[in-house]
């Protein structure tokens, strides 16, 4: 298995992980149910990603497919605190199939390993409160609560 940084000829591929990650997690929180064109939107964002120099776009390709794929940045913090740039990981997703492999971790250390190149100490993310699965993953890699996102849906 490689992992390589995304180029064009990954982008159909990482399209239908990012489906299969965001449709996975609609079971966990309708909000995530995808909308009509949700796909060319996504799609727009990820090229963008791929050209911006804070950020990195990784795929991970076992047996010429893509298999896997990871989006992360870096953003501005508050000013009005030390910190000022953290990274933070929007996505990392490995299709079903491969997943409890070994690919998460070491799709995670090629992100981590940028970072350091960045200078970036700190990283955050988002986890689902119900995906116990991903909350064990990134638990693991020495990932901690930081910030309770709670929400309410009104009528």
């Amino acid at each position: 298995m490689d992992i390589v940084e995304a180029d064009e000829p990954h982008i159909p591929a990482i399209l239908r992980l990012w489906t299969e990650f965001i449709d996975y997690h609609r079971d966990f929180e309708p909000i995530f149910t995808r909308t009509e064109g949700a796909e060319a939107r996504f799609e727009e964002h990820l090229r963008k990603s791929m050209d911006r120099e804070d950020a990195i776009v990784l795929v991970a390709i076992e047996a010429g497919q893509p298999i896997a794929y990871a989006l992360a940045m870096i953003s501005r913090f508050s000013p009005a605190v030390n910190e000022k740039m953290v990274g933070y990981i929007a996505d990392l997703q490995v299709t079903s199939s491969y997943r409890r492999k070994g690919i998460g971790s070491l799709m995670l250390q090629r992100v981590l390993d940028w970072y350091d190149s960045q200078g970036i100490k700190r990283i955050h993310l988002g986890v689902v409160n119900a995906n116990d699965a991903a909350s064990s993953f990134w638990q693991k890699h020495g990932f901690k609560p930081f910030i309770n996102t709670l929400f309410m849906e009104r009528k």
